[in-house]
């Protein structure tokens, strides 16, 4: 009788699968530790691998590249820093001053944590253009929690858009609470988070009171007909 060959299958136990995440963190700690005390520039591939205690060879399985190691880093900032707000308590506050004040709070709770974290890992300069792909992620990730929050706010009061209006309130908060005004104000024009988190709620409040008319007219026309 022939001998039966045996078939050899990958064996991917969930303890060695935890073994591969911890030294996956182990390895961007490191990075993370090197970039903060050298700069991004001289935190290398291998000086990254004697940090972590693993060989080169090891770094490039786990990420590929430096660039792998920075969107893993960036990816877990952005995490941590960008929490699900609940804007649909916003859209749900009486007036638009008050809409406006706490929408300039969140979002500049949100920009601040998450401006200092990424500039301890070198800079928005020397990041941005490699990660350019978790950047639009992350910004259109904003904007569809805040489309949930004027969508379920709105529904709160018994209140609905159409689409075009849906859009336009969804699309000017956005712009505004994105974190670009952030970036180049107190980032590169040396503004002060006083005085920016001050023109923040002026804006949001010409927002929520002057610049969509059509949206708020609609909104008191529904209030005076309940």
């Amino acid at each position: 009788m022939a001998e039966e060959k045996k078939i050899l299958r990958p064996y991917n136990s969930p303890a060695r699968q935890q073994r591969a995440e911890e030294t996956r963190r182990r390895i961007a700690l490191a990075a993370e530790a090197l970039i903060q005390d050298k700069g991004y520039e001289n935190a290398t591939i291998g000086t990254i691998a004697a940090r972590a205690g693993v060989a080169p060879q090891t770094v490039y399985a786990a990420f590929g590249s430096k660039q792998g190691i920075l969107i893993w880093l960036l990816r877990r900032v952005l995490e941590q820093n960008t929490p699900d707000t609940d804007f649909s308590q916003v859209i749900n506050q009486g007036s638009a001053a008050e809409m406006a004040r706490e929408m300039s709070r969140l979002a500049h709770e949100k920009h601040r944590q998450s401006c200092s974290s990424i500039n301890a890992l070198g800079g928005f300069e020397a990041l941005y253009p490699e990660l350019s792909a978790l950047a639009r992620e992350t910004h259109l990730r904003g904007r569809e929690q805040i489309l949930r929050g004027v969508r379920e706010g709105l529904a709160m009061r018994s209140m609905s858009l159409d689409p075009r209006q849906e859009k336009l309130l969804t699309d000017i908060l956005w712009v505004f609470t994105d974190g670009h005004l952030y970036h180049l104000l107190v980032g590169m024009a040396g503004w002060s988070e006083e005085h920016y988190g001050i023109l923040l709620q002026k804006l949001l409040e010409m927002v929520m009171r002057d610049l969509a008319p059509e949206i708020l007219r609609d909104i008191d026309d529904t209030q005076e007909g309940a």
